[in-house]
């Protein structure tokens, strides 16, 4: 069999709850498959409670086990299993549009190129029974609510995630693996993973490609105030490692985690829309960085 030019990696907390949504992940690569490029699936069953699966060999589909449960655990597992020259993310709940497969090779063999990412849009986006009080605040906070138009490079990792990344080989023998300090676990919201592994690249070094595409389905447990209570204090937490471990030049979101003059704009902009529980989110994250930042949580 010919060396796979690209793994593509597929981490989940429940294989077996979820095999109907990766097999359709997996049927949609399957058609994009290029002679010359050949590319290899790895899923990574995250779950503590099943045992190890055996290689799939209708459709090349590598299933592995990662005990530790976590994201990173289980990206970092796929990262050690892959023979891709390319190793490609994504969430077990994404489909990749027609031209996923082609334009991300394609991209990656520009100069100077180790990571490539493309858009998530949100499949049914129309029959989603969305909350008054919901706004573009926290849609971002689910994927990012807006993607740039056109290909190129980018200064901040902000638009890029990890439903949709890919990055050379070469590059986890260079910067090492995901950091397990931000892995989401359980009821823990951790996050920004992705985000921080960027942040070690160049800005140079990482490519938007809008061909790279991606769908996802967002379901309604994620749109309540309880969910984004606690996605906001998990990201504040997120935070302020991320900030411990690389400064804040390139960090972000500096405006929202800092009082600022910035700060106070917006939150005085919220204050007179009455967007009452956005700006109660808002100071729960400001106040859980600064909490996380002095107890070093």
């Amino acid at each position: 069999m010919k060396t796979p030019e690209l793994s593509i990696i597929i981490p989940t907390i429940d294989y077996l709850g979820r095999k109907t949504r990766i097999d359709a992940i997996v049927a949609t690569l399957s058609s994009q498959n290029i002679a010359e490029s050949p590319a290899e699936v790895i899923v990574v069953d995250n779950s503590p409670n099943h045992k190890n699966y055996r290689e799939n060999s209708e459709n090349s589909t590598k299933i592995i086990r990662e005990p530790a449960v976590g994201l990173n655990y289980a990206r970092n597992a796929g990262i050690k299993a892959a023979a891709g020259n390319i190793i490609a993310f994504l969430d077990d709940d994404v489909i990749p549009s027609k031209t996923w497969l082609a334009s991300l090779i394609r991209a990656h063999k520009l100069s100077d190129t180790l990571c490539v990412g493309g858009p998530v849009t949100i499949e049914d986006w129309n029959r989603v029974v969305i909350p008054k009080w919901f706004s573009e605040y926290f849609l971002r906070f689910i994927i990012p609510s807006k993607f740039p138009q056109l290909a190129g490079r980018i200064k901040e990792p902000y638009y890029l995630i990890g439903a949709n990344m890919s990055f050379k080989k070469e590059v986890f023998s260079n910067y090492g693996f995901f950091d397990t300090n931000l892995d989401r676990r359980g009821g823990c919201l951790l996050s920004g993973g992705d985000v921080e592994f960027m942040i070690r690249l160049k800005p140079e070094n990482i490519f938007y490609e809008p061909l790279a595409a991606v769908s996802t389905k967002i379901t309604q447990e994620r749109l309540t105030k309880r969910y984004f209570i606690r996605r906001l204090f998990w990201q504040a937490v997120s935070d302020a490692r991320i900030i411990k471990k690389h400064g804040l030049e390139r960090f972000y979101d500096r405006p929202e985690i800092f009082i600022s003059a910035g700060f106070t704009s917006l939150l005085f902009k919220t204050l007179r829309g009455k967007l009452f529980f956005q700006t109660l989110c808002m100071m729960i994250r400001i106040m859980t960085f600064k909490t996380a930042s002095i107890f070093n949580l």
